[in-house]
């Protein structure tokens, strides 16, 4: 009663508890939580009251109320349709027609379009008013657009006839008709002469029946919105036709032709209000579809057998799989630990709330990586607040560790630099920091030996081989890594991947080097300068080919980072290593000078200088080249160690021959290169010049190893060999000399004698 008595469209009472009456009602009967009441409306009238209740507590949505109005509406229709039928058997067959197109029209209200919805309507209603056409009308704004149509003369296109609402003369017969209807009017009937010459309508406006228009009978579209009633349009009818199916100007629309149509227009009615609460529903699903799909965190939502319902973009990318992998499949494998969804399940059921906030755990990519991951999640109910499954919320921490990891790594670098008491101790620290922290397959640290052409692996550290180390102080030639030189020359770090066809080799060669079992799929080389100076460089490498295993910006800045602190502690180092390498060279001069004496004869000297050289820089073998400067030949040398002396001429181009003919002294560059080193089997040489006063050279002494690699002589080694050199040319034009006074002193003696025997005689 209350509720007919306000024409409120629904009343929604919360508390069933204190509603007056409440005994008088439904004495005897159980308890309600909730009961949602609207009522059945035929134009202005109220049939009835439809009611649903709901004992669990909860409160009735607004949209859960929509769709109750619209089916009340339905029910006031068929009530309409009953009473009709009820009034004469005569109208029996127009009114099952009726019921039928009722039942067509508001059937799977979601399932058609809006304006085929509106154009079935349009169909129903000619046919059964035996009317000529049929049109559905909206307002939109200031005009009326024609949705809807049967029977229209010219091809029908939703939406494109369109009118502008207003009254007066010549303004146009529809615009007219529904300006009424925002004043109130119920309806337009008329038709005949009083039609065509109705003062509203326009002379320009051409009817869209196939006829004049003799005939036209509208009703207006209203909803109730709040206390008022909304135009949402109109329906209109043209030309009755007769039992010859022709349209007449003596025909016209009846009452009940008005009331039929009323019907109509409730479903049209009907048929909006669906199509606006479907398109909200749609909207706030299609909405939350775009907010799971755009969010920034991972979203899996599972049902209450633990199978996933929901997969995200970013749950995809996270764990490298995609939404048709894993949609219908249990959810444990997609943690670490399978047994880690009971565990947050249990969570769930303890906490007051039914939530799981930050809780931090692992789950388990494509490539079976443990990625830590911080959770929260909760239950899903449906309406009946029955629950079918949890939804998870997950925030990718791989990021947040590595940025925390690169603090610690930079900190205890800083520390490790600061407090190594050995360079290739704190080189393996460093190295071993690199792969630990940052979770990568391996970490080398390079030096330049000091002629340059060559890269010595003075600390490696691969992940799972602790213990391997390569082959000490090997080597690895510059000219073997294409590309190499001029990354280094170039001072900037370098990332070099598989995919890219030129760098391949490169990471092939450094894979067999370091022995790997698979190839280098990402190599970071970071150049070490010091000043303009390439002294080495990091190589920081990754066997993965997972899309997360390529160097970020912040990585390289980091380990460039590292690379500037390196070349501090190689700069100390290096300074320290000079200084303790030359002062031990000097000694050694100091030392090996005192057996260089002038008072020995030629040969027992040559023979000196050539050990004694070779000693001095710890060599282990030596040879003595004479030169004959006026003729530019190099003359055959005495050796020391195991060397075989040379049987045939010194090659032109040789180290020996460039160092006779320029006077300065050298280093091999390339031992291969060179024929007479390649005979002897040498490794390394150096040689250096024998002069006179003059600047002659007299004598050419060299240097060198057969043991394969051991660095290059360095340019104090060279030094102290020119020192070594200036004093055994001293020597050996001192023992030449007193050699020529013995044999002078010697001939001198021996004419003595002669003399003294012929006097005697």
């Amino acid at each position: 009663g209350k509720l007919v008595e306000s024409g409120e469209p629904w009343m929604i009472v919360e508390n069933y508890e204190t509603w007056p009456g409440r005994a008088d009602v439904f004495s005897g009967r159980h308890r309600f939580g909730a009961v949602l009441e609207v009522p059945l409306c035929w134009k202005q009238d109220v049939l009835g009251v439809l009611y649903i209740d709901d004992a669990t507590g909860r409160v009735f949505s607004d949209d859960e109320a929509r769709l109750l109005s619209l089916f009340a509406d339905q029910a006031a229709i068929s009530l309409a349709n009953s009473d009709l039928m009820a009034s004469g058997s005569q109208k029996l067959q127009r009114l099952e027609r009726l019921a039928q197109s009722s039942q067509q029209m508001m059937s799977d209200l979601a399932e058609m379009e809006l304006p085929d919805r509106l154009t079935l309507i349009a169909r129903h209603a000619t046919e059964i008013l035996d009317a000529e056409a049929c049109g559905v009308f909206r307002v939109r704004g200031d005009e009326i657009s024609l949705e809807g149509s049967h029977g229209q003369k010219e091809t029908f296109v939703p939406g494109v006839r369109r009118m502008k609402i207003r009254g007066g003369d010549g303004q146009g017969l529809t615009g007219f008709i529904a300006h009424s209807f925002v004043q109130g009017e119920k309806g337009f009937k008329m038709h005949g002469a009083a039609l065509q010459g109705h003062p509203a309508a326009a002379h320009h406006e051409e009817p869209h029946t196939p006829s004049a228009c003799y005939s036209l009978l509208a009703v207006p579209l209203r909803r109730r919105v709040g206390d008022k009633e909304e135009l949402v349009g109109l329906l209109r009818v043209d030309n009755k036709r007769g039992e010859d199916r022709r349209a007449l100007a003596t025909l016209g629309f009846d009452q009940e032709d008005e009331w039929i149509l009323v019907i109509f227009a409730e479903a049209a009615v009907v048929a909006v209000e669906s199509a606006e609460l479907v398109d909200r529903l749609k909207l706030r699903e299609d909405f939350q579809h775009r907010l799971i799909a755009s969010s920034p965190n991972g979203i899996i939502a599972v049902d209450e057998r633990g199978k996933i319902t929901v997969f995200n973009r970013r749950a995809e990318d996270i764990l490298s799989r995609t939404k048709d992998e894993v949609l219908g499949q249990p959810v444990h494998p997609l943690y670490f630990d399978p047994e880690e969804p009971r565990r947050i399940g249990r969570m769930l059921d303890e906490s007051p709330e039914h939530r799981v906030l930050n809780y931090r755990t692992f789950v388990r990519s494509h490539e079976d990586e443990a990625i830590p991951i911080l959770h929260s999640s909760t239950w899903i109910y449906d309406t009946t607040n029955r629950r079918i499954g949890s939804v998870g919320y997950f925030e990718d921490l791989r990021a947040q560790e590595a940025s925390q990891n690169r603090e610690r790594l930079l900190l205890k670098a800083s520390d490790v630099i600061a407090q190594a008491g050995e360079l290739g101790e704190g080189l393996e620290t460093l190295a071993a920091m690199m792969v630990s922290l940052l979770k990568r397959s391996f970490c080398g640290i390079l030096l330049k030996d000091d002629n340059r052409d060559f890269l010595i692996l003075r600390a490696v550290n691969i992940a799972g081989r602790p213990g391997w180390r390569p082959r000490p102080d090997q080597p690895i030639a510059l000219a073997d890594f294409p590309g190499l030189s001029e990354i280094l020359e170039a001072g900037l770090p370098t990332v070099r991947n598989w995919t890219d066809t030129r760098a391949r080799t490169n990471l092939q060669n450094l894979s067999r080097l370091l022995e790997l079992e698979t190839d280098i799929r990402h190599l970071l080389v970071v150049p070490l300068k010091i000043g303009s100076r390439v002294v080495g460089q990091i190589d920081l490498g990754e066997l993965s080919e997972s899309p997360h295993a390529d160097f970020d910006p912040e990585e390289i800045d980091l380990i460039a980072a590292i690379g500037a602190q390196i070349t501090v502690l190689l700069r100390r180092w290096r300074l320290l290593e000079v200084t303790e390498h030359r002062e031990a060279l000097l000694k050694q001069l100091v030392h090996v000078s005192t057996h260089v004496r002038a008072d020995m004869d030629l040969p027992t000297l040559t023979k000196s200088i050539t050990r004694l050289g070779a000693e001095l820089v710890n060599a282990e073998v030596g040879a003595l080249f004479p030169y004959l400067s006026r003729i530019g030949e190099v003359g055959l040398p005495k050796v020391h160690g195991p060397l075989e002396e040379v049987a045939s001429e010194i090659p032109a181009g040789s180290l020996i021959d460039r160092v006779a003919s320029s006077g300065e002294a050298q280093i091999a560059a390339d031992v291969a290169a060179d024929p007479l080193l390649t005979e002897w089997g040498l490794s390394r040489a150096a040689a250096v010049p024998l002069q006179q006063a003059s600047g002659e050279v007299e004598a050419v002494l060299m240097v060198g190893d057969p043991v394969p690699g051991l660095p290059h002589f360095s340019q104090d080694d060279l030094e102290v060999l020119r020192l070594f050199a200036n004093q055994a040319s001293s020597a050996l034009l001192i023992s030449d000399l007193i050699d020529g006074e013995r044999r002078t002193t010697s001939k001198l003696g021996l004419l003595h004698r002669i003399s003294d025997y012929l006097q005697t005689d």
